[in-house]
């Protein structure tokens, strides 16, 4: 998860940003990603960061589905608030 989160970053419209993986009657479980992007960044350059992705990253790491959020939650110490991202699905 922390190689896909590196690639996500390298993105220049990306501020910071983490991964997820969520359950999945499927596949069992998938994996999804969260941005927070730069200020003159739109939400349709989510399609845009998963090509970034997509050229970086084999097949089945690439997130199923990026979210845009104000900020990524975290707690006191600073460590992603996971809890908080999967009620933001």
């Amino acid at each position: 998860m922390i190689e896909v989160e590196r690639i996500l970053l390298l993105h220049p419209c990306v501020i910071d940003a983490t991964v997820l993986g969520v359950p999945d009657t499927k596949l069992g479980q998938r994996i999804v990603g969260f941005v927070h992007l730069t200020d003159d960044a739109g939400v349709a350059l989510l399609d845009n960061i998963l090509r970034f992705a997509f050229g970086r990253l084999a097949d089945y790491k690439v997130p199923d589905q990026i979210y845009s959020l104000p900020l990524i939650p975290r707690n006191a110490l600073g460590k992603i608030d996971r809890t908080a991202l999967l009620k933001s699905i």
